[in-house]
């Protein structure tokens, strides 16, 4: 129930999406079912040891192929108990869910190195054009306000050396 507080619920169903409704013994019989998550109850003995994790050959069911998930399934269901049949469920989800996040990683993560990669081209053609050249007086602008990381042009007009010797009071000379 809340704050801790725990009541025995009677008349119990099992829904299709692993959640129960139930009744407790005290509610009226006009009242609405309660539904709520089921979860597995840890059996942990202290004097076992250490907890251990899960067997990685368990573990292959659970993210495997579909025929091994299956079996297991099938298996779970055989015992009967409605905590293992749905918090095995909830791990395959989970195991699926992480799969299809990697695999949308990864497609990100190629068309970030293709924008990376047109980004690249194309400041080799403006540097090529001659583009610092003919707006090189902008270069004070970045110089005084950059807080990050300076690019390659950046570090190239702060060490370029002054054919004047008067001050430039900020700006980049060739």
């Amino acid at each position: 129930m809340q704050d801790g507080f725990t009541q025995p619920t009677y008349w119990v169903k099992l829904l299709p999406s692993g959640q129960v409704t139930g009744l407790l013994k005290d509610d009226a019989p006009d009242i609405q079912p309660h539904v709520s998550e089921l979860f597995c109850t840890d059996v942990f003995d202290p004097s076992n040891g250490l907890i251990q994790p899960m067997p990685a050959w368990l573990i292959e069911l659970f993210a495997g192929a579909p025929s091994k998930f299956t079996a297991l399934q099938e298996a779970i269901t055989q015992t009967g108990s409605w905590e293992l049949s749905t918090e095995t469920q909830r791990l395959r989800n989970a195991h699926e869910a992480i799969r299809i996040k990697n695999h949308q990683m990864s497609i990100l993560a190629h068309k970030i190195r293709m924008v990376e990669d047109i980004a690249k081209h194309s400041e080799q053609r403006l540097a090529n054009a001659g583009l610092p050249e003919k707006v090189h007086v902008l270069c004070s602008l970045t110089l005084q306000r950059f807080e990050g990381r300076p690019n390659r042009q950046q570090v190239a007009c702060q060490t370029r050396v002054p054919v004047d010797p008067t001050p430039l009071f900020g700006q980049c000379r060739d």
